[in-house]
């Protein structure tokens, strides 16, 4: 059995060997933070982020604790952390969302017509706009001629539109077979458009009708 020194009384009701502790260990070891210093340091700790807790002070022998601080801000995905509004960074595509809108919305201004007057597609008009409109039986050409096995698929025939000085042109696609025929002669290099021109494209009789030009013309 192991012998006690001295056996003193605590004013807890601790029993403790006085010759061996200074004071009793039991109540060192459940020493309470009076509140009044706890409620300090949240004070402190509310008003200054940058500050730790004693408690939750990392120990000298352990590797350093790095923080990270505006990660949510800094964050490609919105986040409720941030200050930004979440649709802030859609302001800076606003132009480009505009024309793909106006794209598949079909606003895009016409500047005239070819109005088919012979073959599968009689009586079909098709739109021309600005710059440069292909002809073939592709659904991805612009002037879409799909019923007709005489037309090229892609590129059979090219009208374009030069806004700068209103013109129009027709020229040759990019076969190096098909032909392409301005009133009824071979198209073999660009030439002017005049408003009743025929575009004769494989089976197909295309009468070319003017929007802009003289008489009208679309503001930038």
């Amino acid at each position: 059995m192991k012998e006690i020194k001295r056996l003193t009384r605590c004013e807890k009701g601790h029993f403790y060997d006085a010759g061996k502790y200074d004071v009793c260990p039991h109540c060192e070891h459940t020493r309470e933070i009076p509140v009044t210093k706890l409620e300090t340091e949240w004070t402190q700790q509310r008003s200054d982020p940058d500050s730790v807790h004693p408690m939750f002070a990392p120990e000298a022998d352990k590797a350093p604790v790095i923080e990270s601080r505006g990660t949510w801000e800094q964050s490609a995905a919105p986040s409720v952390f941030s200050s930004e509004p979440a649709h802030s960074s859609a302001r800076q595509d606003d132009s480009l969302t505009v024309h793909i809108y106006q794209k598949t919305l079909g606003t895009e201004p016409v500047v005239g017509w070819l109005v088919c007057v012979e073959g599968v597609h009689c009586g079909q008009d098709f739109r021309i706009k600005s710059g440069r409109n292909f002809v073939g039986r592709s659904g991805a050409m612009d002037v879409c001629l799909s019923g007709d096995m005489g037309v090229s698929r892609d590129r059979h025939l090219i009208v374009t539109y030069d806004p700068k000085s209103t013109l129009f042109f027709a020229q040759p696609g990019e076969s190096s077979s098909a032909l392409s025929y301005l009133n009824d002669k071979p198209l073999l290099e660009a030439t002017e458009l005049k408003s009743g021109d025929k575009l004769t494209v494989g089976e197909s009789d295309l009468l070319f009708v003017p929007f802009c030009g003289s008489i009208y013309t679309w503001k930038k």
